[in-house]
């Protein structure tokens, strides 16, 4: 966000309003006013150490001493569990349909599923549940113009383990055959894509640029399946949502989630209860599962 506005401008004709406008249209774009004071600081602190080093006259950051007054509430848009369960029965044969079955059953970020790869992913047992399925999200696939990066998790709680039930590994490993199928197809034709391990590929086969992903066929298929248009983030504050409708608990879901923290239990942390995940994963992949992938998911073999 900051290269693409100020990325050419000359340090020294650097002044606050360009950074008061920067802030702004950061605003716009709807982000949260803790990532544009993360860009303060972070120019705050480039900017200082050049005026320390005499390359500067002054720091300009220590002009602007306000952000963008908070707007009122966000609301986030969502699905009903009807509408949900319809935009999957109508995309099944979308070649990226795992990822939207994720998003819904499993509250990731884009750029969480994005970023995944299948070294992450593991078949766990537990001793009342049998089987499941425990991601770690340890990558975070972001772009910024061009370029893209996949870095960290935002936050340490954002860097957890989100556990699916069964039927999540049949689902991938569907996935994970056709990805292999149109790898061998492009090898026929002479062309060898690198594995990188991702679980999501373009047609190409390459990992997916974020906001490639977001335009290329979203709207397309909101509008095949007859479903309100939403943001590809606001399948996240669907999950959610109907995960608190169908009975969930606030803090499991805030932990499933990755949130920073919920007014209870803000400084307090605590480890994921696998029997509590899966009984919210649950719930809501046996409502969005089309049939031909539904399984007895609390008679799993031990």
């Amino acid at each position: 966000h900051i290269n693409p506005r100020l990325g050419r401008m000359l340090l020294q004709k650097l002044e606050a309003e360009h950074l008061d406008g920067l802030y702004r249209a950061m605003h716009k774009k709807g982000l949260s006013r803790n990532y544009i004071r993360l860009a303060h600081v972070c120019l705050h602190d480039a900017l200082g150490r050049l005026h320390r080093k005499k390359k500067l006259a002054q720091n300009v950051a220590d002009l602007v001493d306000t952000l963008p007054q908070q707007s009122k509430k966000f609301e986030a848009e969502t699905w009903t569990v009807e509408q949900a369960q319809r935009f999957l029965k109508v995309i099944q044969q979308d070649r990226m349909w795992a990822f939207y079955w994720l998003a819904l059953t499993g509250s990731f970020r884009r750029g969480e599923l994005l970023g995944l790869k299948w070294k992450s992913i593991s078949l766990q047992t537990h001793p009342v549940h049998g089987q499941y399925v425990a991601i770690r999200i340890e990558n975070n696939r972001v772009s910024s113009g061009n370029k893209v990066f996949e870095q960290e998790p935002k936050t340490h709680r954002s860097k957890r383990p989100v556990i699916l039930p069964y039927v999540a590994w049949e689902v991938l490993q569907e996935h994970k055959g056709m990805m292999e199928n149109e790898r061998q197809a492009l090898t026929k034709k002479g062309y060898t894509p690198e594995d990188t391990g991702h679980v999501f590929l373009s047609p190409e086969h390459v990992p997916w640029h974020p906001s490639n992903f977001s335009t290329r066929s979203w709207k397309v298929l909101l509008d095949k399946a007859g479903v309100p248009r939403i943001r590809l983030h606001d399948l996240r504050h669907t999950n959610i949502t109907l995960d608190l409708a169908l009975g969930g608990d606030l803090k499991t879901a805030s932990q499933r989630a990755g949130h920073a923290s919920i007014q209870i239990t803000a400084n307090i942390y605590q480890h994921p209860d696998i029997a509590q995940h899966l009984e919210a994963t649950t719930r809501l992949a046996n409502l969005l599962t089309p049939q031909r992938n539904r399984n007895d998911l609390q008679e799993r073999p031990n």
